[in-house]
């Protein structure tokens, strides 16, 4: 018996439009999930988790989500779509308690914080429509599949914001907040544009399966346009954190005068070695010009010129003949 993967047949994007409502649907339900979690979290001060215990109940809550989203395409019944459907709800409540404390910090000790907070959220509703829109005319165009090819070397950038924010939990930098939330927004858009047309693509393809296989698909890409959504959300407001930090924290004009002033040392440093390994391979390459080889009398030839010594006309090589020199 084939799957419905092995029996579906390409549509076209027209045909295929009616699955994206249910995606945004999905989409929706997840970030009101999170947005629940957060609240929860906040009313009942639910105690905040140490990093590592939330990072490993993070990635077993994934593979929980993995695990049901394979039994789910394999076996497209409604107790398995039911299953998909809780995990993802779960993984969002889970991630609206891990965001938390960020989001409490906002309202409870940054000025006009939830003033802030509505205005990330508006920023991050015109930016994920502006991107939609983008998709939309780059699939008219047909220019969809360069944006689904460039995800796996986000993936690269990804690790680099990591990074950023691994540093920046140590040194507390307001610099190194605002790249990691100007980093964090610019590459969750590129996210956020590839899930979109990778959607579009899958419910061309998908389009003449079962219902419940199309559910499936609208499951897994709200769960992913929606982790994009959040997280571009979260960068918005690291980048308003960043602007508005306190005096005693810093300002962004002093942590680049410390950045510089840190950095001065290594690059003399480095600026040294390069010079050195520059000269050591001129060298090697000739470009030093060579000196004058020694004759068999042990003189070059200037030192020959002066003083009057030379090999011309004798026999013997081994015995130099003096020869007069006039001034």
């Amino acid at each position: 018996m084939r799957s419905n993967a092995q029996i579906a047949q390409p549509v076209s994007y027209t045909q295929a439009q009616h699955l994206i409502p249910k995606a945004i649907l999905y989409t929706m339900a997840d970030l009101a999930f999170m947005a629940l979690g957060t609240f929860l979290s906040i009313y009942f001060a639910w105690p905040i988790m140490t990093l590592l215990p939330a990072l490993l109940l993070t990635f077993l809550l994934v593979g929980i989500l993995y695990i049901t989203m394979s039994a789910a395409l394999d076996k497209p019944t409604d107790e398995s779509l039911s299953s998909l459907r809780m995990t993802g709800f779960a993984l969002f409540v889970w991630l609206g308690y891990t965001v938390s404390p960020f989001i409490a910090h906002f309202i409870f000790f940054i000025p006009n914080g939830p003033l802030l907070l509505a205005m990330a959220g508006v920023a991050t509703l015109l930016l994920s429509l502006s991107v939609a829109l983008f998709a939309h005319i780059e699939i008219g165009y047909g220019n969809a599949d360069k944006y689904m090819m460039m995800r796996p070397l986000l993936g690269n950038f990804i690790l680099a914001i990591i990074l950023i924010g691994l540093l920046n939990s140590f040194f507390q930098m307001p610099l190194l907040l605002l790249i990691q939330g100007v980093g964090g927004a610019f590459l969750f858009s590129l996210y956020l544009l590839g899930d979109i047309v990778e959607h579009i693509k899958m419910s061309e393809l998908f389009s003449n399966t079962s219902e419940n296989f199309k559910d499936i698909i609208c499951i897994i890409s709200g769960v992913s346009i929606a982790l994009d959504i959040a997280n571009i959300f979260i960068s918005i407001l690291k980048i308003m954190a960043a602007c508005s930090a306190k005096d005693d924290k810093g300002s962004i004009g002093s942590d680049l005068y410390k950045i510089g002033r840190a950095l001065i040392g290594p690059i003399i440093a480095l600026g040294a070695i390069l010079g050195i390994n520059y000269l050591f391979s001129s060298a090697k390459k000739g470009d030093i010009p060579p000196v004058t080889p020694v004759n068999s009398n042990g003189l070059g030839n200037q030192q020959q010129a002066a003083t009057g010594y030379s090999n011309a006309g004798n026999n013997n090589p081994e015995i130099p003949v003096a020869k007069p020199v006039y001034y």
